[in-house]
């Protein structure tokens, strides 16, 4: 299963002083709200962050990969989303933390059903948020969390739009052969080639819930992404958008699935401004 590392958020975080460059810093140690939302497996705990003394009209619940437990291996992306108008939740995954549920580590197979489950725990956590007053509540999934805001957003006439880093569009089979090819040494290119041939149907496919969902989605891509593979995400995307769907992508160039340039192993964060101008101008 394509994830976003935990060091990928420490990279972010280490990188902060380019982030802080897109908008005004935040205070070091903004207030944090904790929250407990009923969910099918007993309970989903998280937090909400927002800067001291503002009225934030936006939240926006971020949702790690496959390899993302607890809150604090998403806490770094705090620093690139709070704002005087947005809010950041971050929450304890299923079985991770302190939520309670069984704590599943995800495959290709049992996606079929562990992604709409998670899907239906976001879903209680944007129904929380909403009771609290927010206009617009936003997701922001990484890896397979593109997968579950698919999931979610489908479901949902709370959420008003998402952003899906490094994966979320094609099938999660699909993804995981073109994983599997290029662990093999194969190139990007020759396992873009060979993965929908190889592909079965086991897993979740996001495809009914992208053409069922009517929110403004933004995908953003690693170019030389060797986990996911970006360019079956773009022409599902681009698929969908000629639909009508109201969904966009963003290619970052020379970026893997970490968002490290391949070349110099710098983090890459050039993204981040257009991904602002998305959430500000985003509503159904």
């Amino acid at each position: 299963m394509p994830n976003l590392p935990h060091r990928l958020f420490l990279a972010i975080f280490a990188s902060f002083t380019l982030a802080a460059t897109v908008r005004a810093d935040p205070p070091v140690e903004p207030p944090v709200i904790p929250f407990e939302v009923a969910a099918p497996e007993g309970h989903i705990a998280g937090e909400i962050h927002q800067i001291p003394g503002s009225r934030p009209d936006t939240i926006l619940v971020i949702t790690g990969g496959s390899g993302v437990g607890v809150r604090t291996d998403t806490a770094a992306a705090i620093g690139l989303f709070l704002s005087e108008t947005t809010a950041v939740a971050i929450y304890d995954r299923r079985g991770f933390g302190d939520s309670s549920g069984t704590a599943t580590i995800p495959t290709t197979s049992n996606t079929a059903w562990l992604v709409p489950a998670l899907g239906s725990d976001l879903l209680a956590i944007t129904s929380h948020l909403d009771g609290l007053g927010y206009d617009r509540i936003g997701i922001l999934g990484s890896s397979m969390g593109g997968w579950v805001n698919a999931s979610a957003a489908a479901r949902s006439d709370l959420i008003d739009f998402a952003i899906n880093l490094v994966g979320g569009a094609t099938s999660v089979s699909r993804s995981d052969t073109f994983d599997a090819l290029t662990d093999t040494g194969l190139s990007i290119e020759a396992a873009l080639a060979m993965a929908p041939g190889q592909a079965g149907s086991i897993g979740y496919d996001p495809a009914c819930d992208l053409a069922r969902a009517s929110i403004p989605m933004l995908w953003v891509l690693g170019e030389r992404d060797d986990s996911n593979p970006s360019q079956l995400d773009i022409e599902v995307i681009e698929r969908l958008a000629t639909a009508g769907q109201p969904y966009r992508y963003i290619l970052v160039e020379q970026a893997d699935h970490n968002f490290l340039n391949v070349e110099s192993g710098e983090i890459i964060l050039d993204w981040v401004p257009d991904t602002l101008r998305f959430m500000e101008s985003a509503s159904r």
